[in-house]
């Protein structure tokens, strides 16, 4: 976890002032991010170092890190992706729920959002088709794959010896799907602006072309 921080913060434009990043946590999900991901940290190791840790460490320890996730998601909020609703297939609050599901053996959670994500990753990829914005074969199957794998694993695995399995294959999926939303971020700006014009008033291309 520490060398996971580490990583992200190595990006920063000003590393000597990467100590302020959790000062603003009132108005900046990334903020939040931060602070939630360190408490996470922090208590998940005391529950882990403490041979006789309270069941409500734990507990809490689960909430913080399921409130990390929200963070993560809302980090990038101001992002848009076509052929995506609000809800995007690799959200990390549903692949945690996911991960954590394959990881204790619970196989009706597993199905529920496995379901989920299936459903809108196929959903997403029809839209950003009609736009040319699909993502190739090579990527879709693989994804889908790793996906049905992992958890068909999980629910015909009758000898319950272990779920290492099923969560390598869930994981491999989840990551394969983690890449390609990066891939399909836009951030806005000016120029997005006008391709989003472009799409919605084709009758707008002659003024773009004037200009």
């Amino acid at each position: 976890g520490t060398i996971g921080m580490a990583l992200s913060a190595s990006h920063l434009g000003q590393y000597t002032r990467a100590w302020r990043a959790p000062l603003h946590a009132h108005e900046s999900w990334l903020s939040r991010e931060i602070i939630l991901f360190s408490a996470f940290l922090s208590l998940g190791t005391l529950t882990l170092a403490v041979p006789a840790a309270p069941t409500w460490l734990g507990y809490a320890t689960a909430a913080v890190g399921a409130l990390a996730l929200v963070a993560i998601d809302r980090v990038y909020g101001k992002a848009k992706i076509r052929g995506s609703g609000p809800v995007h297939s690799a959200h990390v609050l549903g692949t945690g729920l996911l991960l954590a599901a394959a990881g204790t053996g619970t196989e009706l959670v597993v199905v529920t959002i496995a379901a989920v994500k299936l459903s809108l990753f196929v959903a997403r990829q029809i839209v950003r088709t009609k736009f040319d914005r699909g993502a190739s074969t090579g990527v879709i199957i693989p994804r889908l794959g790793f996906l049905l794998a992992g958890a068909g694993w999980l629910i015909l695995d009758n000898t319950n010896a272990s779920t290492l399995p099923a969560y390598a294959m869930i994981l491999a999926g989840e990551v394969i799907d983690r890449c390609l939303y990066y891939h399909e971020l836009e951030i806005p700006t000016p120029e997005l602006g006008q391709l989003d014009e472009l799409e919605n008033r084709p009758e707008a291309q002659g003024m773009f072309a004037e200009n």
